[in-house]
């Protein structure tokens, strides 16, 4: 008999009719190798997960930065204007504050007039200074004494805060701002015609003490408005000074007169952008008329 070889068992391939047939030994490696990469796949994710993950956190880290970064810019900058700016007060170094403006002859009956002392002890220059009188003086009387026999009524002086304007067309500007007091320097305001000499004469005499509002207002380079109300008291004999009672913040006070028909009302204080344009404006108008002058007449020698 003849002995049959035994060897690896084969899987038929059988045909149902409906062209399906088992699967393949082929196929079943292919999964093998599907479920073998399986893992390396969801390391991968696992590691661009983590990766987005990080980024989210290092992205918003940066914008947490980059806000603080502006935070201590602007605290920057708001620390150096308060360290620049200009601060006006009433007074001389001396601790002097205000006084009388006597004239030489006292025959004509000429009118006595007032002298405000100012220094600016900040860093920077006071600019467009206005100053003025809040109310007319008013004189208190002492003790045992009554009122003048001659009235008298004070002739100006009276404070109005600076304003800035323009025409609508821009062809025009207006500005009521008055002088600059340079930093660390005194400037002495002489308001006339407040006091008759009778008056004065009685406050020496210390018979009356009169009561003076002061007000005054001006701006900085960096556009800040700054306004004060001072209360001023005459003190008789034996000290014969001004004294300050108080001084107030009056920016809050602020206000536009009413609007022209043909002006445009500004900031109080020219703003850092208005002055380049300005000045840039200066410049142009300098070169321009340095190039458009006659020239020079030439010098001729003689014998």
């Amino acid at each position: 008999m003849s002995k049959k070889k035994k060897g690896k068992p084969t899987t038929p391939i059988v045909d149902g009719g409906g062209g399906s047939s088992l699967e393949h030994p082929s196929n079943s490696y292919k999964d093998c190798n599907q479920e073998q990469r399986n893992p390396y796949e969801k390391i991968n994710t696992v590691i661009a997960c983590v990766g987005l993950f990080v980024l989210i956190i290092y992205t918003s880290f940066s914008g947490c930065m980059s806000c603080e970064m502006v935070k201590a810019n602007y605290l920057a900058a708001h620390n150096f204007e308060l360290s620049e700016r200009p601060s006006v007060t009433l007074g001389r170094k001396d601790g002097t504050i205000a006084d009388f403006t006597v004239p030489k002859d006292l025959s004509a009956n000429r009118p006595i007039g007032l002298k405000l002392y100012l220094q600016n002890g900040g860093r920077s220059p006071a600019l467009s200074l206005n100053i003025g009188l809040g109310t007319s003086p008013l004189n208190l009387l002492a003790a045992g004494h009554g009122p003048s026999k001659q009235p008298f009524q004070p002739q100006g002086g009276m404070f109005h805060h600076l304003v800035r304007s323009r025409s609508k067309d821009g062809k025009s500007s207006s500005d009521t701002g008055g002088i600059s007091i340079p930093p660390q320097s005194e400037y002495v305001h002489i308001i006339p015609n407040q006091f008759s000499q009778e008056q004065w004469q009685r406050t020496l005499n210390g018979e009356i003490a009169p009561m003076v509002e002061v007000m005054f207002d001006y701006c900085d380079e960096f556009g800040n408005y700054y306004c004060h109300w001072i209360s001023l008291f005459y003190q008789g004999p034996p000290v014969n000074t001004f004294l300050e009672l108080n001084d107030n913040d009056c920016a809050n006070l602020y206000y536009y007169p009413p609007v022209g028909t043909d002006q445009v009302f500004l900031l109080p204080c020219e703003q850092p952008k208005e002055r380049e344009e300005r000045e840039k404006k200066e410049r142009e108008k300098m070169i321009e008329d340095a190039a458009n002058a006659a020239p020079l007449p030439t010098a001729t020698a003689t014998r």
